[in-house]
């Protein structure tokens, strides 16, 4: 697809002005584009031009309400891009305005340099996390300009569905008149890296050279699609920083959370099976409710198994294999990866220090509780697994715990078996600000992000430097923006690749310490993986 030249135009809700040359027009499958230029305060060579709330599949609405993404709607002219598209409907509290929620959310967003090369240019898409149920592809966190300083490359962010909208099971209650599909988010994530496919060299992309990137619910995503038939050859390598890798329900599991959810809207069915007359009733019900009624019913509906369960991911995707070749889940993603079945791309994999402290500073319960339920929940003798935690039942060492069980000990099974079939490496981030620790956190959940993507661009960065270390705060961002655009620009190997049997002289298991030094360890907190060995994870 070509390029066009413009002409000057309206301002944005930022009052950035539209880029005036030709680079502001691009041409989709759909349509052509007008963009606009920006001015991040990272030194990015002539500025960004950025292209937003681009629709990557038809209107979710009507008939198409709980069906998997349909093709994008043709329009006529030039179609403005630049405003992000409404994020999915989602709790408050995160930041995002209601006004600019909706249950319609399929856009995507690209950026790349104003200044930049005319051969065709590395890809990175990154998937935001949210625990499946929240976030935004439009947080200026996730804008991407450090890799874009960094590097000429064309990065992608797309919104995808959420909670109920896009991880919940509907389908017992499917009739003829009124279709309903499962796994609506990770079947927009997959629409997401097919229309990078026919769509980003209009924006000098090479769709050919792709990296898929992600972080907690993103991270899920992407090794989700790692291990799924329907996304071979769709992105070259990959990047999961802290991937809840366990986390895909069972069709029962997944069948009694939509009861729940559909007798909380008011639905009765009786005892036994469902009749004809209550399934249609049920299909009126998912296509009529208002989406922030659905919303918050669901979440009520769901609170006691998120009580009886900790860690649980109610919203999740779900095993579907009854799907035939529709299906893109038809095996538990961690079985797959953890046996070397995954695509062979090269894989970037990692979490941080301690994953579980920040959940236990939002939970009510205390920390060992958490851990006492996680085991009897799961079915899981208690020993030896806390023999290798020294300390338990203090807080601390539970957290470790409850990140381990979520978050370290999935990932180091995937590490382990995709390293049999592709290039893997692993790291972890031990890096805190003394404002970090200060306030209860460390290294833990989701502070990897502001190294990523610049202390900058986030709140709890801008504040991470309160009592210093803002600095060391930058060396260590930019050791993760290396290793990133290393992998996904160079394919340069920054340190030893993770490898579970290596050749004669070759070290194992070796990971980077991300901190105030970067450093290789081998087979770090052995212990521990030792006691997560065949760990029967939720069902």
């Amino acid at each position: 697809m070509r390029r066009r030249g413009g002409r000057r135009g309206e301002t944005d809700e930022t009052g950035e002005r539209p880029y005036p040359d030709r680079d502001l027009l691009a041409e989709t499958e759909s349509g052509w584009l007008r963009g606009v230029r920006l001015s991040p305060p990272e030194r990015v060579p002539g500025g960004v031009l950025a292209w937003r709330g681009i629709p990557f599949a038809a209107p979710v609405e009507d008939e198409r309400r709980w069906l998997g993404p349909q093709p994008p709607i043709a329009w006529e002219g030039v179609r403005d891009a630049s405003r992000f598209g409404p994020a999915c409907v989602q709790p408050p509290g995160r930041g995002i305005a209601e006004e600019d929620q909706s249950w319609d959310c399929l856009t995507l967003n690209v950026a790349r340099r104003a200044e930049s090369s005319a051969e065709p240019k590395p890809v990175v898409v990154f998937l935001h996390g949210g625990s499946n149920s929240g976030g935004s592809a439009s947080y200026p966190l996730y804008g991407g300009m450090p890799f874009l300083a960094s590097a000429d490359v064309v990065y992608v962010t797309g919104n995808y569905r959420l909670g109920p909208f896009g991880f919940l099971d509907f389908t017992e209650i499917a009739t003829p008149e009124r279709p309903i599909e499962r796994n609506l988010g990770l079947r927009d994530q997959l629409a997401i890296l097919r229309w990078v496919q026919r769509n980003i060299a209009a924006f000098g992309g090479d769709p050919g050279r792709v990296t898929l990137a992600g972080q907690s619910a993103g991270a899920l995503g992407v090794v989700s699609l790692l291990a799924m038939p329907q996304a071979s050859g769709l992105f070259q390598a990959a990047v999961a920083q802290s991937p809840p890798a366990a986390c895909v329900s069972t069709p029962e599991r997944a069948r009694r959370r939509a009861r729940w959810v559909l007798e909380a809207l008011g639905w009765s069915h009786g005892s036994g099976e469902i009749d004809d007359e209550a399934r249609a009733a049920a299909a009126e019900l998912l296509f009529t409710v208002e989406a922030r009624a659905l919303l918050e019913t669901a979440d009520a509906a769901l609170a006691q198994e998120q009580a009886e369960t900790p860690g649980v991911l109610s919203y999740s995707s779900v095993l579907d294999s009854a799907d035939g070749a529709d299906a893109v889940v038809p095996e538990r993603p961690l079985d797959v990866l953890s046996q070397g079945r995954g695509h062979p791309v090269p894989l970037l994999i990692g979490t941080t220090d301690n994953e579980g402290l920040v959940f236990t500073k939002v939970e009510k319960r205390p920390p060992e509780e958490m851990v006492e339920g996680m085991l009897r929940a799961t079915d899981n003798p208690p020993e030896p697994l806390l023999d290798a935690y020294p300390g338990f039942p203090s807080r601390h060492a539970a957290a470790q715990v409850i990140g381990d069980f979520l978050f370290w000990a999935p990932t180091v099974a995937v590490a382990e078996g995709h390293s049999r079939i592709a290039p893997t490496w692993m790291y972890r981030y031990d890096f805190s600000t003394p404002f970090i620790s200060a306030i209860g956190l460390g290294p833990t959940h989701g502070t990897d992000l502001m190294a990523t993507f610049g202390r900058r661009n986030s709140t709890l960065g801008r504040r991470a430097h309160l009592l210093g270390g803002g600095r060391r705060l930058d060396v260590v961002g930019g050791a993760m923006q290396s290793t990133w655009l290393d992998l996904a620009v160079k394919g340069r190997e920054r340190w030893p690749q993770f490898v579970v049997e290596p050749e004669e002289g070759e070290p194992r298991r070796a990971t980077l310490v991300l901190s105030d030094r970067a450093r290789v360890e081998l087979d770090p907190h052995a212990d521990r993986r030792r006691a997560w060995k065949g760990f029967r994870y939720y069902e």
